[in-house]
């Protein structure tokens, strides 16, 4: 058998032959010896492309990006944006809120925002997201990004984790 038209790594053995791979494969490799086989390892050659999907978009509506003077009892934060629930994406997808002094602070899943909205909201016609929060602290200013995986050719996992900056706030 000839080698394969597509190669992306040429390996030459210590007897004199090559080892010709082909992308988007994982491979296992064996040394097979007269008596025994080991196996040298599992790898892949690279990971493809990417899915043919936008990463997300999105911002903080509610309250508004840059706001001060927000409840510290606010409970629930409103998002805009595409991409913003796990439909469209590797996932998982998670909100991470940091206070000023670096404490992670818990956000809850997102879900469909309470009726009515509060208003005003920009619409930009893209849907609305809520994720619930607990009671926050006083004159605390919040920063809040999407984690979300995203594809990166880099073998074996062929994921990294990836940030949104999604917008901050401060409460009164």
């Amino acid at each position: 058998m000839g080698p394969l038209t597509y190669a992306t790594a040429n390996l030459t053995t210590s007897f004199g032959g090559s080892i010709i791979f082909q992308p988007v494969t994982t491979y296992t490799v064996s040394l097979v010896g007269p008596t025994q086989t080991i196996t040298a390892g599992t790898f892949q050659t690279n990971c493809g492309l990417p899915i043919p999907t936008p990463p997300p978009t999105g911002q903080l509506v509610y309250p508004a990006n840059g706001a001060t003077n927000v409840s510290p009892a606010i409970g629930e934060l409103i998002f805009q944006g595409s991409g913003l629930q796990n439909s469209e994406f590797f996932g998982p997808e998670s909100v991470v809120m940091t206070s000023g002094s670096g404490a992670v602070v818990p956000v809850g899943a997102f879900s469909a925002p309470a009726s009515p909205l509060p208003s005003p909201l920009p619409n930009s016609g893209l849907p609305y997201v809520a994720a619930p929060v607990p009671a926050l602290a006083a004159a605390t200013t919040y920063t809040l990004r999407l984690d979300y995986a995203d594809w990166n050719n880099t073998p074996p996992s062929c994921v990294h984790t990836a940030s949104l900056a999604l917008g901050s706030f401060t409460t009164q």
